[in-house]
């Protein structure tokens, strides 16, 4: 796989689930097993639009993005809502990509899918 830089703009996510009274989604984004970057947390929204975007710097053999999304939850765990990993290799051979994917469950017991999430990809060889 080439290296190089990659841009995730973190559009949004859509139907997801609700785990108490009200959801406070984030997301946590990242390549492999390194540097986790986070979106904001957009309060009382299960459909919410973060629009924020990411850099990460691409090594040879980093082909996988994950994308963690989180309900925030004061004064204890959080919650985790749905999770995905995204294979890098069509926006190394585009450019560009944007995905909307499914997001299914971190739980043994709830695999069924658990809302989407979308985002823009862009690489860039160096």
């Amino acid at each position: 796989m080439p290296t190089g830089q990659l841009k995730v703009l973190v559009v949004s996510a859509k139907d997801l689930p609700n785990k108490d009274e009200k959801g406070d989604p984030y997301v946590n984004v990242y390549i492999e097993s390194g540097y986790v970057q986070k979106t904001q947390t957009i309060p009382g929204d299960l459909s919410p639009v973060w629009n924020e975007s990411f850099t990460f710097q691409v090594e040879d053999g980093k082909h996988k993005l994950h994308l963690d999304v989180y309900d925030s939850d004061e004064g204890k765990k959080d919650d985790s809502l749905g999770i995905t990993t995204i294979d890098l290799k069509d926006v190394f051979e585009k450019g560009k990509d944007e995905k909307t994917v499914d997001l299914s469950s971190s739980s043994l017991f709830f695999p069924k899918a658990q809302g989407k999430i979308t985002v823009q990809l862009e690489f860039t060889k160096k």
